[in-house]
């Protein structure tokens, strides 16, 4: 910014002011030029003047003479005009009227020089005020040098100091400069040494990858040949062998396999979930995820089940009353917020009662991090709204409801979490209270058992 304002502050202040006062100068010595000719024009005037008058006074003054000497051109002396009289008597009057030609030229005479007296001093008085006017212009123009002098010291000293700050500048962007210079040359030489080691992290990468590509070969036609020595093998004997898994902890992986217990002989198509730390797997009977599947449903839907076991579903309350009567299961809750946050609770035992006892909820000790809001519903049968106790009826869901309060995870699905569609109430969503109170609807809810 400063390398730009300097150069036009210089050409504002060495170019406009003394153009300025050059002109001022001009200006005045034009009009001391028109001075000093109207002074001469005005002292050519009063010579010119002076001359006339001194001829005049000169001519009046000899005729004067000439009269009193009676040598006056064209005229006699009055004693021999007296006698051209032919000795004619004077008279009085001719006395008198003699006299009178004589005053007349006197008076003509004081006339004259009264007027070349008056209009000396007129033309003397405007001489004097032209010479003031002269001697004031002067002082002006002496004034406006010295003002110009002083004017042209401040721009030199103005100028030094310019010079100064911008050789600073220039010093001070140079060292900016060779830091930066400094600062991109490591950061290149950082560059290139990270791409060096890049580089050869690569040549390495391929010689690893080369290794495994051929142990992978080797794994693959050595287990092509297990295949089909396998194989021979079987067709040799002629006869298939296929196992049928009891339970999930038999499955290979997570996913929707069908198991024989004894239960269920002919076998049941289920969800099961491997666990990495333990060899016993889950076996999921209840998930809410993402509202797919409607939960507001008769008694029956909930007695057979609905759903498909990969999404959301309910695996009916029959087939977990054979389950889990046949076989001693825990029960475990999983839960989830729509802020990503998690949170689960365990029961050591879950048992689901006959029809007749109206798939009445059994359950062990809790532990858990989601609170334990099944405790209310532990030993309450599975009612609905169209059932024959419609307890809770008002809720519009299928649970085990005993005071219609702190969990229900069969509610209705709410996408805003704290957020009812119309004609809905908030506490009607998917809820357990120990983990985001009634005014909360969750996202993810999922109850699944395993094998004791």
């Amino acid at each position: 910014m400063l390398l730009k304002v300097i150069p036009i502050y210089f050409f504002v202040i060495a170019s406009v002011v003394p153009t300025n006062l050059a002109a001022r100068t001009s200006r005045l010595m034009t009009r001391v030029d028109a001075l000093d000719k109207k002074l001469a024009l005005l002292e050519d005037k009063v010579r010119q003047e002076s001359e006339y008058h001194r001829e005049d006074m000169f001519d009046i003054q000899t005729q004067f003479d000439e009269i009193k000497a009676g040598n006056a051109s064209g005229m006699k002396p009055i004693e021999a005009d007296l006698m051209d009289k032919a000795g004619e008597e004077l008279t009085e009057s001719d006395v008198v009227a003699l006299l009178k030609e004589v005053l007349g030229w006197q008076v003509a005479v004081a006339k004259a020089f009264q007027s070349e007296k008056k209009l000396n001093g007129e033309l003397r008085n405007e001489i004097d005020i032209l010479h003031q006017n002269l001697e004031n212009v002067k002082t002006s123009v002496e004034l406006l040098v010295d003002a110009n002098k002083e004017i042209q010291t401040e721009l030199t000293e103005q100028t030094d100091v310019m010079k100064n700050e911008i050789d600073v500048l220039k010093h001070s962007i140079k060292s900016t400069v060779d830091v930066q210079k400094s600062v991109v040359q490591n950061n290149l030489t950082n560059v290139q040494k990270t791409l060096k080691e890049l580089e050869d992290n690569m040549v390495k990468a391929g010689e690893l990858y080369n290794e495994l590509n051929e142990t992978v070969l080797d794994n693959k036609r050595y287990l092509e040949y297990l295949i089909e020595t396998d194989f021979k093998s079987k067709k040799k004997e002629n006869k298939t062998e296929v196992k049928k898994l009891k339970s999930c902890n038999e499955a290979l992986a997570s996913g929707v396999s069908t198991i024989y217990p004894s239960s269920f002989p002919n076998g049941i198509p289920v969800y099961c979930e491997k666990m990495a730390d333990t060899e016993k797997s889950y076996l999921v009977f209840h998930r809410r995820q993402d509202g797919s599947v409607n939960f507001q449903r008769n008694y029956s839907d909930f007695v057979s089940g609905f759903g498909e076991r990969d999404g959301e579903f309910w695996l009916g309350l029959e087939t977990l009353h054979k389950l889990t009567t046949s076989e001693d299961y825990s029960l475990r809750v999983n839960l989830m917020d729509f802020e990503g946050n998690k949170a689960y609770a365990e029961y050591s035992t879950f048992n689901i009662g006959s029809e007749d006892s109206g798939y009445k909820l059994s359950l062990g000790k809790y532990s858990g991090t989601a609170g334990n809001s099944m405790d209310d519903n532990n030993g309450s049968p599975f009612t609905g709204p169209d059932n024959a106790s419609k307890r809770c009826a008002n809720w519009g869901s299928s649970w085990w409801f005993n005071s219609c309060s702190y969990s229900n995870l069969n509610g209705y699905y709410f996408h805003d979490p704290q957020k009812a569609p119309p004609n809905l109430s908030i506490w009607q969503g998917v809820r357990w209270d120990g983990f985001k109170s009634w005014r909360y609807s969750l996202k993810f809810a999922e109850m699944k058992i395993r094998l004791k």
